[in-house]
């Protein structure tokens, strides 16, 4: 039986949105996402971001986009269950 990927997850996220030659499929979910244009943009690698928190944690940016050579779009996908009632 074939599993199907969702976007929501971290790891399909960043296949679809973080990966050189892709930069087409990026563009358009910043635009879609948040109406603002760029002519051009560069995916550059994923940064691990340190924490400066009490528990010590490290956090993992999703993408991080450079727009225009001159805008820093960071994406980080947060999924939240929701309770219909």
């Amino acid at each position: 039986m074939k599993k199907t990927l969702l976007p929501t997850n971290d790891c399909v996220f960043k296949r679809i949105f973080g990966r050189i030659r892709n930069e087409d499929i990026t563009q358009d979910f910043i635009k879609a996402a948040t109406s603002i244009e760029f002519k051009n943009i560069n995916l550059d690698d994923t940064p691990i971001l340190e924490r400066d928190l009490i528990d010590n944690k490290m956090g993992v940016l999703d993408v991080k986009v450079l727009a225009d050579d001159i805008n820093n779009i960071d994406l980080e996908i947060q999924v939240v269950k929701s309770v219909h009632i």
